[in-house]
């Protein structure tokens, strides 16, 4: 690097050119840094991001915490009942059912979602299927089209679920 030259990267240790000449000869390198382009910190920072995010999710996973606030101060039992409640469409309980139907009226119904999700997933098969693409874009674009397509499937099964969903079983 010459003096008064700006580049867009992080300089780990010391040893910048004129260090490098002032404890040696011209051209020979006794310390070399350890140069990280930004590029490579922000990657490194995302990846740390979704792993926390990974580590989140698993954790409320285990703890049967699915909905993230939705039924948040209810028992597990009670969460698991409104789960199946949901899942099978009716249930024997009227606290169960209440609670099912307070979750359907807190997750907003985005009728626009499927179209978004669909023009995305086509935009990412376009994406795949046009130009040369490394080993990674391929796994990039792949990863992409597969995350659109599961939101499309989830977005037909939670309305399905919605629409299906009939409440207290009727006693006979």
């Amino acid at each position: 690097m010459s003096p008064g030259v700006v580049e867009p990267c992080v300089v780990i240790g010391q040893g910048l050119a004129g260090d490098v000449e002032a404890h040696g000869e011209a051209g020979t390198q006794w310390y070399r840094p350890e140069v990280i382009e930004l590029s490579t910190v922000l990657v490194l920072a995302g990846v740390v991001f979704i792993v926390c995010g990974l580590g989140v999710v698993v954790v409320q996973l285990r703890r049967g915490d699915t909905g993230f606030g939705l039924l948040r101060g209810e028992s597990v039992e009670t969460r698991r009942a409104v789960r199946r409640a949901i899942r099978d469409g009716e249930t024997d309980d009227a606290r169960v059912d209440e609670l099912a139907r307070q979750t359907f009226r807190m997750i907003p119904r985005l009728r626009w979602a499927r179209y978004f999700f669909a023009g995305m997933f086509v935009l990412s098969i376009i994406l795949l299927a046009v130009g040369d693409h490394t080993a990674g874009d391929t796994v990039l674009r792949v990863s992409q089209a597969l995350l659109w397509a599961g939101l499309i499937v989830l977005d037909g099964v939670n309305r399905r679920r919605r629409d299906n969903y009939r409440g207290l079983r009727p006693t006979p």
